[in-house]
């Protein structure tokens, strides 16, 4: 500690770098903190929270690490919700990631100036850069989301910015031990990091080409080459790193205290040998006894024995891969607690086959990721253009406050930033592109997202992404962020030698430079852009949707879910908040996999009639109609072993197509209660309970912050909260059939003041006030609704409703009115249209043929219709000067009563 002081005082160590550091820290911390979730999220954050909790199995490959800190992170007095006190965790780890991105850039910038006094205005240069690239890398788009919820992706960020900070440390002191030092943190703390992530990992796989370039004895040293290939083979699959991994460090291990091994040591090893010819004997795997054993063995030699200042690459090889494998060891914790079947229990990898398949995410496929990347599931255009949900340049070019062709501006400051650090120290230059290359164009190619054009519905496959993806992205992100800063100094560093070399008066360069420095403000520019998207501090919308979800349920009763926002934060609300734990969930995704249908049956207690020998038997069976999946199997067995003697419920988000029983819909069986339909034994006269309905969408739901402006809800959310309108809607549409018009109408405004809805919950008004000759009520409508609303759309709605009532004059003149209002307006003139062709207003329809096709001439299909029919009925056809007369229809419809 006192040389750590010192090296400031002496100058080894910049105290305003690290001063600029903490500024980077604390203002990213404080943002975060601001913008935090104060409880749970949709998608994995719920899965996460409550594994954390009650320290469960999260879904392949498992996340160990996040979920053992989160544990600790649950007990401490932050706040009086436990799923904030998770979120923090990525608030701190991204604020410490961004502060370490401020030292890498600073770091980089720093070496232009190795040959040259580092002082003035080159000291202002390391610090600008370092300062932008650190807050376009915290205030990042994705990255931002990222950090403000409990998500895996702002620890790995943190590991990732580490790594690379070690690795340039390294580079600085290759030549001293301390050198050997960094490279072992970095090896454990990276395989560490897989306990969170994998991404952050690509650092390593570019470590040792950095390594190999900038030492000429590690080039040369078969062993290190070794020692690169086993840790990569981590990226690979788990078995051929554990055995690789193991043996190499034995062997490094051996080779490196040979001369004290062979002093009486060595008969040491015959003890993992004999651990290893026991545990085989009783049926045991190999692959674990054979690790734990040789690396147990290992691990008390180094402790006996100590480190010796000898054979330095058997030394260096054995340290990396013996911290490595310590690092990997974090993984243990997934069969250790599965075994003890904790409620959330995912894959239930207990033993080392299933921990195996669990490690290698064989549940997404057979194939490993690293494979599955050579079978394209989407065209090249899509995966790097700007196809929605998975697109990279789409998310890319959104990222930074300078959106549309602004980001240009910032594109060409990332990639000259990183052609400068090329040109002025290649080695580390290169090591930080191909960082950036990887988590960009690499991660496009090895996540390989789906973009619909290669879907096997049949099968299931290849579907359009069902989120945006743009979170695998983050590392790339994060290392352009920085090399945006870095470009910005390396214009600034051009300024300065120009101005240098010119021999500029110095209080005239001072005054430019300074002017420079307000290059500063960049970064506010993703501040300001993506606070309202990222600021998350009024969100309650996922857990009031878990909630309404639950108190829908009837008491005991087995709910059936369609996926992970219906899924995820009703067992975090069950598990952490224990709100209504009676309720048995059943996932219709998870319920394909055998192991969850065990955990169904055996700790949940659902009525299942397949014993286990069976349920593990259980298959696809292709049928002359198509595929008897394995979730219908299971919904045909529990309604059938249940014979309603508890409640059986499907969520309202299930689809059509997942409530079938014995090939037939359960639709008529089905009675929509709150945000859950009931299934009964008889077919129900009525689609919904209306007095259960009724009173659970006015007195038991919540809706915080769904009808507010100012929060913001993505595509995902304002799905999710249109099921609350589609609820109302229902039970208005219920009572309008039976003419309780007023009713209806009283339910689509508490719909509109609670959730707000949109065009929807007025258009409903307009239609339905029409269709019960209330035209009047439906005007009135149609000048309640606010102005930001398409308020011709909700006329063509009241024309609609009236042409279907049949009242066909009053249609047609609103039609006509409507048109003439907006005669650009295609969907005007395809109703206007549809309605003289349905009347066989032939006159009427010629005139608004030729007024359309004058109006325009590009609409190829109109005017060929129009050409054919003036072969058809040439008489009809009215002077090339003449017009539509769109006066005299409003006229018309004026002197009708029908107008405003």
């Amino acid at each position: 500690m006192s040389d750590f002081i010192e090296s400031f005082r002496d100058g080894r160590r910049d105290p305003w770098n690290l001063f600029f550091s903490v500024v980077v820290f604390l203002g990213s911390l404080v943002v975060y903190l601001m913008t935090v979730q104060r409880t749970l999220s949709f998608w994995d954050c719920g899965e996460f929270i409550t594994c954390a909790h009650i320290l469960g199995v999260p879904h392949p490959p498992g996340t160990p690490l996040f979920v053992l800190v989160g544990h600790v992170f649950s007990f401490f007095p932050i706040g009086d919700d436990l799923s904030l006190r998770i979120n923090i965790i990525s608030c701190i780890a991204s604020a410490f990631a961004a502060m370490f991105g401020y030292l890498v850039a600073a770091w980089l910038i720093k070496k232009w100036f190795v040959s040259e006094s580092f002082t003035g205005w080159k000291r202002v240069t390391v610090y600008l850069g370092g300062l932008i690239g650190g807050f376009f890398m915290a205030f990042g788009r994705t990255n931002w989301g990222n950090s403000v919820e409990a998500e895996v992706y702002g620890a790995s960020m943190f590991f990732m910015m580490v790594t690379i900070y070690l690795m340039l440390l390294w580079v600085d002191h290759h030549k001293e031990a301390r050198g050997e030092a960094y490279l072992v943190l970095m090896a454990y703390l990276s395989t560490l990091a897989i306990g969170v992530h994998m991404t952050s990992y690509m650092v390593v796989l570019v470590a040792f080409p950095l390594i190999f370039v900038v030492d000429e004895k590690y080039r040369k040293s078969w062993q290190i080459w070794i020692t690169y290939v086993v840790v990569a083979l981590v990226v690979y699959e788990v078995t051929p790193f554990l055995i690789a991994a193991t043996a190499w460090a034995a062997i490094t291990c051996v080779i490196y205290y040979w001369k004290k091994i062979s002093q009486g040591w060595i008969y040491t090893i015959i003890i993992p040998l004999i651990v290893i010819l026991l545990y085989m004997l009783r049926g045991g795997a190999f692959v674990p006894v054979f690790t734990l054993s040789f690396v147990g063995w290992s691990l008390l030699t180094i402790v006996v024995h100590g480190v010796q200042p000898v054979a330095k690459f058997w030394r260096i090889s054995f340290l990396i891969v013996l911290a490595a494998l310590l690092g990997y060891s974090v993984q243990m914790y997934i069969p250790i607690r599965a075994a003890e079947k904790p409620v959330m229990n995912m894959n239930s990898p207990d033993n080392w086959k299933s921990f195996q398949s669990f490690l290698d995410r064989k549940q997404y496929g057979s194939e490993n990721m690293l494979m599955r990347m050579f079978h394209r599931r989407g065209e090249w255009k899509n995966q790097f253009g700007n196809h929605r949900r998975m697109g990279f340049w789409g998310f890319f070019s959104d990222q930074y406050g300078f959106v549309g062709k602004r980001f240009l501006i910032l594109f060409f400051f990332g990639l000259y930033g990183c052609y400068y650090c090329i040109k002025k120290h290649w080695k580390s230059g290169v090591f930080i592109f191909l960082i950036t290359l990887a988590g960009t164009v690499g991660l496009v190619l090895y996540m390989n997202f789906a973009d619909g054009t290669h879907e096997n519905k049949l099968l299931g496959e290849g579907h359009l992404e069902v989120r945006d993806r743009d979170y695998f992205w983050t590392p790339g992100f994060v290392m352009f962020g920085l090399l945006i800063g870095v470009g910005i100094a390396s214009l600034f560093d051009m300024v300065r030698t120009m101005l240098s070399s010119r021999k500029v008066p110095s209080l005239a360069r001072n005054a430019v430079l300074s002017c420079c420095c307000l290059s500063l403000l960049l970064p506010s520019a993703a501040l300001s852009h993506n606070y309202f998207i990222n600021d998350r501090s009024r969100n309650f919308i996922p857990y009031d949707y878990a909630w309404n979800i639950l108190q829908s349920a009837r008491k005991d009763a087995v709910l059936f879910t369609n996926g992970d926002n219906d899924t995820f934060p009703v067992w975090c609300l069950q598990y952490v908040y224990h709100v209504r734990p009676d309720v048995k969930i059943a996932n219709l995704s998870l319920i394909n996999t055998p192991w969850y249908i065990e955990q169904l049956k055996n700790y949940l207690g659902i009525p299942i009639g397949y014993s286990d020998k069976q349920i593990r038997g259980l298959r696809h069976i292709r049928t002359p109609d198509g595929i008897y999946r394995v979730q219908d199997q299971m919904i045909d067995n529990i309604i059938t072993t249940n014979g309603f003697k508890i409640p059986i419920e499907f969520a309202v988000t299930v689809s059509q197509s997942n409530k079938i029983f014995r090939g037939k819909s359960l639709d008529p069986y089905l009675q929509m209660e709150g945000m859950s339909l009931m299934l009964y034994p008889t077919m129900q006269p009525n689609a919904i309970n209306m007095e259960k309905t009724h009173d659970f969408y006015w007195n038991v739901f919540k809706y915080r912050g769904v009808n507010d402006s100012t929060v913001y809800k993505d595509e995902n959310a304002a799905r999710l909260v249109n099921n609350y309108i589609s609820g109302f809607m229902v039970m208005a549409d219920s009572l309008q059939r039976e003419g309780r018009v007023d009713e209806a109408a009283a339910e689509v405004h508490r719909a509109i003041d609670v959730i707000g809805g949109g065009l929807e919950p007025w258009a409903y008004l307009c239609r339905m006030y029409a269709l019960h000759n209330r035209i009047d009520d439906a005007m009135k409508v149609l000048e309640e609704a606010p102005d930001t609303l398409p308020k011709k759309q909700l006329k063509l709605f009241i024309a609609t409703a009236l042409k279907d009532k049949g009242r066909k004059e009053e249609a047609g003149k609103l039609y006509k009115k409507i048109y003439a209002e907006s005669p650009d307006w295609r969907d005007a003139f395809n109703e206007l249209f549809r309605f003289y062709y349905d009347n066989r207003m032939q006159t009427e329809l010629v005139r608004l043929l030729h007024d359309w096709t004058t109006r325009h001439p590009e609409d190829t299909d109109v005017r060929q219709a129009y050409e054919q029919l003036k072969k058809e009925v040439p008489e009809l056809i009215p002077p090339e000067s003449s017009a539509l007369d769109s006066q005299s229809g409003e006229q018309e419809l004026t002197d009708s009563g029908t107008g405003n």
